[in-house]
């Protein structure tokens, strides 16, 4: 079973991989359904999109193994009803219930060497610094959703909202794949963040580009490769990571600024599937069962 929001290209690649598949998400796009089995909450549930209408709805099916896209990795306890006791394709809901947690994982990468978005939580104090740009993002985030500038002092984090340091400069995200102690770097790209040719505004994520352009300079582009191989070995073994992941980074002046880990399949990796001729899904699969 491959579920989440929307598992077109996951489910693709699976397909083109060799494995039986059938697909649980919102939309049931007719490329989908040219694929493989595949099971709408819109068309087929008649159910507005939630990951419980996701769990609903897959108790009518038949399936031995669950691999999962956006934004499951924001709902591990939904994502572990869905399994049950089958085998999860990727990380199970330990992991990313972990990985997730920034008031943890920014410390993590703090003391390994890499800048972090100074960020304020609930009940944390904000200091007054009113010439210091800050966001104001969901706890549980993805795609640029609600994001947006603190308009002043009197916005402060709440139950569901963090306080977050604007960092300025390019949005980009690095794929790699794990097997829960080693990992590799397969695609660095650019994010399109609120392009309005593609009917995009604020923060809302719409695409990517790869490569990322900075890597094609010899200097630069070595050292920022650098800096992400090992950004993705510390996640990996900290947090046991298996199968493929994203992480999402802002590079400001050179450095490497983790915003945000995607403990599972992400929408750049079909560009990285198209561009090298791999199976993306077979190399999420065969890590996730080394380890």
């Amino acid at each position: 079973l491959v579920v989440g929001i929307s598992v077109r290209a996951m489910a693709e690649s699976a397909v083109h991989g060799g494995y039986a598949v059938q697909a649980l998400d919102a939309f049931g796009d007719l490329d989908l359904r040219r694929l493989a089995p595949s099971c709408s909450l819109h068309c087929d549930c008649g159910a507005a999109y939630s990951p419980q209408a996701l769990l609903a709805a897959c108790r009518g099916l038949d399936y031995d193994a669950v691999a999962y896209t956006a934004n499951l990795e924001n709902h591990p306890s939904v994502l572990a009803g869905i399994a049950l006791n089958r085998p999860i394709i990727g990380n199970p809901p330990s992991v990313v219930r972990a990985v997730r947690d920034w008031r943890g994982l920014s410390p993590t990468l703090a003391r390994a060497g890499f800048r972090v978005p100074e960020t304020y939580f609930h009940g944390d104090t904000v200091p007054a610094e009113p010439n210091r740009r800050w966001l104001l993002k969901p706890v549980l985030s993805g795609g640029g959703h609600g994001v947006s500038f603190a308009r002043g002092a009197g916005e402060e984090p709440d139950r569901t909202r963090i306080l977050q340091e604007y960092i300025p400069g390019k949005a980009c995200s690095a794929s790699f794949v794990a097997d829960g102690r080693e990992s590799a770097v397969i695609g660095i790209t650019e994010q399109l963040i609120g392009t309005r040719c593609f009917g995009a505004s604020g923060f809302r994520y719409c695409g990517n580009i790869l490569p990322l352009q900075d890597l094609l300079d010899p200097a630069a582009g070595a050292a920022i490769l650098e800096k992400v191989r090992r950004l993705a070995s510390i996640l990996t073994r900290t947090y046991g990571l298996t199968g493929v992941n994203g992480v999402d980074f802002i590079l400001h002046e050179g450095e490497v600024v983790a915003t945000e880990v995607n403990p599972r399949y992400s929408a750049s990796m079909e560009l990285i599937e198209r561009a090298h001729a791999l199976s993306v899904f077979d190399l999420h699969a065969a890590a996730a069962t080394k380890s």
